[in-house]
């Protein structure tokens, strides 16, 4: 059973961009399901990496309407795009270099990579995404 169920709650009612988010959310829940059956750090590098390249896909769509639609808080909204880089940096640094500790069943790279989605997930998503929402409908975008 999946740890994110995508329902109208999470959506923002932006086709191209929910269907975006969905993709994070089944990144979300992979983790979670690996992490379920004591398999996180098997399966936490590939994940990093599929992490970061779809996080750079996604936050390029977004910030290309942010210039054609002259969003006002894009440079704040593209700060927190760069944290969320930053932090997949770093944890995929921390995994190439077998810096790796394992405690119990998990390793605490695994704990602190899905909190950091679920974080993500709640205060990015839903809220700094809505804040464009109502722009992005007045051009044209559903």
């Amino acid at each position: 059973m999946p740890y994110i169920t995508w329902d109208e709650k999470i959506a923002l009612g932006i086709t191209e961009i929910d269907n975006q988010h969905k993709q994070l959310v089944e990144i979300i829940n992979t983790l979670f399901d690996a992490m379920k059956g004591a398999k996180g750090l098997e399966v936490i590098g590939d994940l990093l990496n599929q992490l970061g390249d779809y996080a750079v896909y996604h936050f390029s769509t977004e910030e290309k309407y942010f210039e054609s639609f002259g969003y006002t808080e894009s440079d704040h909204h593209k700060d927190e795009h760069k944290y969320l880089l930053g932090q997949v940096k770093d944890f995929k640094m921390t995994y190439d270099e077998g810096k790796i500790k394992r405690f119990g069943k998990e390793s605490p790279i695994t704990v602190e990579v899905w909190d950091l989605l679920k974080e993500w997930l709640i205060n990015h998503i839903q809220v700094s995404d809505k804040k464009y929402v109502t722009l992005f409908r007045e051009r044209g975008l559903i």
